[in-house]
């Protein structure tokens, strides 16, 4: 490993041989990992490639958000792409949804946008962890989605709440995961 400019670097060989295993480089030019896992694997719930991350951890209120499931057909577009498991937000009126995170994780990524058709206006979020606010988001309107990192510091709730825009906009959160 080596530092530059304050941040550690570490190579990939050297970082799957802490986890037990082993990168070699196959005759066709496949790199492969051989025997144990990279540190950290395994500490996400329902990451994009591994399911629904709003069965991993579902909302026990939803206000005036809505899921978006696949398993009942539903999806919405945003920035041309389809996507389900999801949370919608009609922001036109305040609401909230909270989660019950039971101190299991430490973040949640997830990818919001606004809703394609819907009023184009723009709408701030609010994120609590145990009634602190951790992180606030405006997003545009007129953007593609953005990921956003949100630090739970193992907390027991979460709440993202949006103030009113008084206009007919929607943005969806989707693609989302809680790591450990």
């Amino acid at each position: 490993s080596y530092t530059a400019e304050g941040e550690t670097y570490v190579s990939l060989p050297d970082l799957l041989q802490a986890g037990g295993g082993e990168l070699t480089l196959g005759a066709d030019g496949t790199l492969a990992l051989s025997g144990g896992s990279a540190p950290g694997s395994g500490d996400r719930d329902a990451s994009p490639e591994g399911g629904n991350w709003l069965e991993a951890c579902a909302p026990y209120e939803l206000g005036a958000f809505e899921l978006v499931l696949e398993s009942e057909g539903d999806s919405m577009e945003i920035g041309g792409v389809s996507y389900t498991d999801g949370l919608l937000s009609d922001a036109a009126w305040n609401s909230q949804v909270l989660f019950n995170l039971q101190g299991k994780y430490r973040t949640l990524t997830v990818t919001a946008g606004h809703v394609d058709g819907s009023a184009m206006v723009d709408c701030t979020y609010n994120f609590y962890v145990d009634g602190k606010n951790v992180k606030t988001v405006t997003l545009k309107a007129d953007a593609l989605p953005v990921t956003i990192e949100v630090p739970l510091d193992y907390g027991q709730q979460l709440k993202i709440e949006n103030l009113d825009t008084v206009a007919y906009t929607e943005f969806g959160f989707v693609d989302g995961y809680f790591a450990g």
